[in-house]
């Protein structure tokens, strides 16, 4: 009797018979493939295969119970596109991460970008008590009736603009208490000397000749007697002249300087005064 004759008898004394109960060959021998048959048979006869991380769909998960079967994916520089109805492992990052892609409710992808705003563009809304809604409630303080008006006075529809009056919508301004003295520093000019005496006592003269550019003059008198002068007319001594008294000085207010020609007169020959202008 051959080797695998012998072998296949005493397998099968063993192990019961196998599915084909005459497995012989024209020689006499038992084939491999009929051993092995007989062995496979008797191996999974009967077994039940279970698989104990799996749980019904929609089931309760108890955690430290439960098993969890790890879910993997493959990772590609250049994605392959799946066909409708097709089964595919999830795509990963190059860092293991999973690719999520963010779709709209209703399944379409998001717009990316600058661009008008659509339905698949994501918004951002700020917390109720974040910071920048304050700060944008405070820019929005504007008039309703005109929304080209800013309420820079809290409670006011705009504010007053122009000369006026003291009032609610007037924009104040006040210097902080711990501000430096504010130094209102005079206008720096170049004076021109005017000084002289009367010519001739009761004759008027021209101090100053008409200047479209004077800023300013000044004159005092230094006789003892009164001068006049008069920048409309020639000077006469009284009205509408306008009377400097011995050692007196005169200078024009910054608010309303002539540009007319200044002339003085006195009642005496010689009388001395100073004068400037600017």
């Amino acid at each position: 009797m051959a080797l695998n004759h012998l072998f296949y008898k005493q397998t099968q004394a063993a192990i019961g018979s196998p599915e084909e109960t005459k497995a012989t060959v024209a020689d006499g021998n038992f084939s491999s493939i009929q051993l092995l048959k007989g062995i496979l048979h008797k191996l999974i006869s009967g077994v039940t295969v279970t698989f104990s991380g799996l749980k019904a769909d929609d089931s309760a998960f108890t955690v430290g119970t439960d098993n969890v079967i790890p879910v993997g994916g493959t990772y590609k520089a250049l994605r392959d596109a799946l066909d409708d109805g097709d089964v595919g492992a999830p795509a990963l990052t190059e860092k293991r991460a999973l690719l999520v892609t963010p779709e709209t409710a209703a399944g379409d992808a998001l717009t990316y970008g600058a661009g008008a705003v659509a339905a698949g563009t994501p918004r951002v809304t700020h917390a109720s008590d974040d910071p920048a809604v304050t700060a944008l409630q405070v820019i929005d303080d504007w008039d309703e009736s005109d929304r080209a008006k800013v309420n820079l006075i809290a409670g006011q529809a705009g504010v007053a603009g122009g000369a006026g009056a003291v009032g609610a919508s007037v924009i104040r301004v006040t210097f902080a208490s711990d501000a430096a003295a504010v130094t209102l520093a005079g206008n720096r000019v170049t004076l021109t000397s005017r000084s002289g005496t009367i010519t001739s006592g009761g004759t008027a003269q021209d101090l100053a000749a008409a200047n479209a550019s004077r800023r300013g003059f000044a004159i005092q008198n230094l006789s003892t007697g009164d001068l006049y002068f008069n920048t409309e007319a020639t000077a006469v001594a009284g009205q509408p002249s306008f009377k400097i008294a011995a050692g007196q000085l005169y200078e024009t207010p910054i608010h309303a300087v002539p540009t007319g020609a200044v002339s003085i007169i006195g009642a005496t020959t010689g009388q001395a005064f100073a004068a400037r202008e600017w």
